[in-house]
């Protein structure tokens, strides 16, 4: 599967907007141009194996996190993910959310015919 720099850029710009930063606070830190963080992040310019470790830890995620959307083993990546939200969560916390998750997904499950009925065009 070949890299979605359109995928990346996203990812790059959700960590930098959750940080709080802008770009050009971003571009400072990895010692790049505004103008190419703003390339990066519309997806029109690649980056280079060590810009990518730059960017993955000033922004304090795994590179994985950023390379969401190009993975094939993205179940990894998501099973992370959930890993870390629950990292801080007690253990009433994580039974509520467990419960939650598991009544959403019979949801969606039960009522699958019903978005497939509102976007037929959809698969």
């Amino acid at each position: 599967m070949p890299l979605n720099s359109f995928a990346l850029g996203r990812n790059i710009r959700h960590y930098r907007k959750k940080r709080g930063w802008s770009q050009i606070q971003l571009s400072e830190k990895i010692d790049k141009s505004p103008t190419f963080l703003s390339y990066v992040e519309s997806g029109m310019r690649c980056i280079s194996l060590d810009t990518l470790v730059d960017l993955a830890n000033v922004l304090n995620v795994p590179t994985d996190a950023l390379l969401k959307g190009s993975l094939s083993n993205a179940s990894i990546v998501m099973n992370n993910e959930f890993a870390v939200a629950l990292g801080d969560c007690s253990d009433y916390e994580q039974k509520i959310l467990l419960d939650m998750l598991l009544t959403v997904k019979m949801s969606i499950r039960t009522n699958r015919n019903l978005f497939y009925r509102c976007y037929p065009y959809r698969s």
